[in-house]
């Protein structure tokens, strides 16, 4: 056992004489990828969660255990962002899930902790590497200064935190780090530092209406999936039963308030007896009514990969009435759906992208870019805009610019090469070019989740190896920076 004394010497250790750090930590690289197959070229990141607009058209994004990225020019071919939370003193979080911009004061941004991937490392939604649960932050300038937020409880996996007054705060948790089926939702006045919890149900999102009630979605709850509060989050009611597929549960639930007064409510379920076996359903509350109702066409099941960790992202549009966005998971990638009529159109593919690009899948939350009217999606590849959301025609752009996220499992160096390869969890195995930068763009080589990688550096030149969490492997003996043959699939 290592006594006081004992540290202190190793600390000694790895300090030079003049009182710094021995070993300093360099950023390496990558900061984004494409796949080798990509003529498009729309690389992407690491994994984001959340994603927000700010004053003076400034964009906020939280990353998979990457802290919060910043963007002032999000509407350039290549955004830059940087990083707000690097030297802030006092932060105790990386693993950014959840974000808010105040719509009293957009200068004032809060940020929730939490888990931080889909990963399939554990047997719940508590997943292995979920993060580090240590509460909420704020920044009051825009995202200069950031600060913990003193008196919420740790350990708690924040989904969402909506602001109802000034420096009044509604937090929403889906669990507990010690205890999966924890949660709730905490109503916060900062000034006075008072602190109450009005739920005890996990949630998932809150959603302000047009009447300025706000609405709570609930996870792993068929008899009360949705909730509202009309006294700013002081109590909150049951807002009528969904009519979950029997024997099912919804595993993550979000919501949609639609220009026309209409609220729709989705979730990704899935069956009690096996949770692999997972499927979606969206219910709508018209204005005025009092039940509700199954939206119909939902043309597949939004989780189509089958894992019961995943999010969805919906969103109405700000201007269109009955027009709402909605993004899944792995093959169910990007819609626009008619919520009067029920009808669903692909937002990917001939007719709709007749250039054939289209973003990451596994989706997360969408945002909107009033200054351009485009579509901001944020998935498990970083952030992604679809231009002309409205119809068919338009085209998908990748916003990642220089973002330097990117949640590693593994990586090892060519020596000979000066270059990498890493298996990257959401992101796939991926190489750097000869000699490269590390704010060069890296190149995916085998698709799924990169897991292991190897270098074989006695082979002249070295050979590379790289495999996903299914064991799909990739040999590299011609550079697939360079072309598109010569890696070979097993």
């Amino acid at each position: 056992m290592f006594t006081k004394t004992t540290v202190i010497l190793l600390v000694l250790l790895f300090a030079s004489s003049n009182g710094t750090p021995a070993v300093k930590w360099e950023f390496r690289g990558p900061t984004t990828y494409y796949t080798r197959d990509d003529d498009l070229k729309i690389t992407s990141a690491g994994a984001i969660q959340d994603v927000a607009a700010g004053a003076d058209n400034t964009w906020f994004v939280g990353s998979v255990n990457g802290g919060i990225w910043r963007s002032k020019n999000l509407q350039e071919k290549v955004p830059h962002w940087e990083n707000v939370l690097d030297k802030q003193p006092g932060i105790t979080c990386s693993s950014i899930a959840a974000l808010h911009v105040s719509t009293i004061d957009a200068k004032r941004i809060y940020a929730g902790c939490g888990g931080s991937t889909s990963s399939e490392q554990g047997s719940d939604w508590n997943v292995l590497n979920s993060g580090d649960w240590s509460g909420i932050m704020n920044s009051n300038d825009g995202g200069e200064t950031w600060s913990m937020i003193n008196g919420f409880p740790m350990n708690y996996y924040v989904t969402a935190i909506y602001e109802v007054e000034a420096n009044v705060i509604l937090v929403a948790a889906q669990s507990n780090l010690f205890n999966k089926n924890d949660g709730g939702i905490w109503r916060y006045d900062i000034n006075k530092d008072e602190l109450k919890k009005v739920s005890n149900i996990p949630t998932f999102t809150l959603t302000a209406t047009l009447t300025d009630s706000i609405v709570a979605t609930h996870a792993r709850n068929s008899e009360n999936s949705v909730s509202i509060t009309t006294d700013g989050g002081k109590s909150f009611e049951d807002y009528g039963k969904l009519q979950w597929t029997e024997g099912t549960y919804p595993f993550y639930t979000c919501a949609a308030m639609m220009k026309n007064g209409d609220l729709i409510v989705a979730g990704l379920n899935t069956e009690s007896a096996n949770v692999s076996a997972t499927s979606s359903q969206f219910f709508v509350k018209r204005k005025g009514a009092s039940d509700w109702m199954e939206l119909p066409g939902q043309p597949t099941s939004m989780d189509e990969d089958g894992m019961p960790k995943d999010r969805m992202a919906i969103l109405g549009d700000p201007i269109v009435p009955d027009l709402m966005y909605v993004a899944g998971n792995a093959g169910a990638l990007a819609w626009r759906v008619n919520t009067t009529i029920g009808e669903w159109e692909k937002m990917w593919d001939m007719p709709d992208v007749p250039d054939g690009s289209l973003p990451h899948g596994d989706c997360r939350n969408y945002a909107w870019d009033h200054e351009t009217n485009r579509l901001v999606l944020t998935s498990d590849g970083g952030v992604f805009v679809r231009e002309n959301p409205r119809e068919r025609g338009g085209k998908w752009y990748s916003l990642n610019g220089d973002y330097q996220s990117m949640e590693l499992l593994s990586a090892h160096y060519d020596n000979r090469e000066k270059r990498f390869v890493m298996g990257a969890q959401d992101n796939c195995a991926q190489v750097t070019k000869p000699n490269a930068e590390p704010t060069d763009v890296a190149v995916g080589f085998v698709e799924g989740d990169g897991t292991v990688t190897l270098i074989d550096n006695v082979h002249n030149p070295a050979r590379l190896f790289g495999t996903t969490q299914f064991l799909g492997v990739g040999t590299i003996s011609i550079d697939p920076t360079t072309t598109n043959t010569g890696t070979d699939l097993k």
